[in-house]
């Protein structure tokens, strides 16, 4: 359905109740941000009646907890059971992942005639080739390397940054993935000046129920005063909007506040057994 009239949006819509954005802490605008990418990105598995409540709500009472579920923190790992500190994005390679990676070997292997078993000068001339390169390229995102910890942090980072470009281009690997270049501050401004939050539920809902809001009727609603139209919503709002309102790009703000330590401990913090590096 095409909403092209102000009198048929959705009966949660109230713009007045988005003047409570204006006076949040840094905190509370964040957890409003990162729990609405959770509504989004879960809104196929939510009933329509409970995101219409929460939109409703405009200012979402859980908000701090739906965020628990998009962030990308560092796990620890259990030591006891062998595994390693990882992230979302950085992990170490599993015995599962050997694993999995030793059928696919194997397979190439069988498909091109080549000796796994061969002595040690063979395998060095003839099986040089990345593990990467011979991966289906349509499933696999993961770049599979060695790490010499030898080598000083700075100068292994120096190197990955250089290499990743590189990686990416071999692979034919382009990455959708969005990451704003500058900070949190900026993006609250943004937040707040061009009144992203109420233009952010409209998507939520507009995905949800597969209705389109027209630009017209969003700039009539949003901007009652004429501060912005549907130009201004199509070349300089909208791309704003799709920079801010993403996972790497809200996962790069709570990297940011959290190290400026204008986030609350997570629950899981108050479970964290200190150790000497810890005090």
């Amino acid at each position: 359905m095409r909403i092209s009239k102000k009198n048929d949006l959705p009966k949660w819509f109230d713009l007045k109740k988005y003047h409570a954005f204006e006076k949040m802490s840094d905190a509370e605008l964040f957890f409003q941000l990162s729990a609405r990418w959770d509504m989004y990105v879960f809104s196929a598995l939510e009933e329509l009646s409970e995101i219409e409540k929460s939109l409703s709500e405009c200012v979402i009472s859980d908000a701090e907890l739906k965020s628990e579920l998009v962030r990308g923190d560092i796990d620890d790992g259990v030591e006891s059971f062998g595994m390693l500190s990882k992230s979302r994005a950085v992990s170490p390679l599993s015995i599962y992942d050997h694993y999995s990676l030793h059928v696919d070997v194997n397979s190439y292997a069988k498909e091109n005639e080549l000796d796994l078993n061969a002595g040690l000068l063979s395998k060095f001339l003839y099986h040089p080739r990345s593990v990467n390169g011979i991966l289906d390229r349509e499933s696999e995102h993961y770049m599979y390397m060695k790490v010499d910890l030898n080598w000083p942090d700075n100068l292994i980072i120096a190197d990955i940054q250089k290499l990743l470009p590189i990686w990416r281009e071999s692979l034919n690997y382009n990455s959708k993935a969005q990451c704003l270049s500058y900070g949190w501050d900026l993006a609250k401004k943004k937040l707040i000046d061009y009144s992203l939050f109420p233009l952010i539920d409209m998507l939520i809902w507009e995905t949800k129920t597969e209705n389109t809001i027209t630009h017209s009727v969003k700039a009539v609603a949003v901007y009652p005063d004429g501060e912005y139209g549907e130009n201004n919503i199509t070349q300089t709002i909208k791309p704003n909007l799709e920079k801010i309102f993403n996972f790497y790009s809200i996962e790069k703000f709570r990297r940011e506040l959290n190290d400026r330590g204008l986030l609350p401990k997570r629950p899981a913090d108050y479970f964290h057994v200190s150790t000497q590096e810890d005090e």
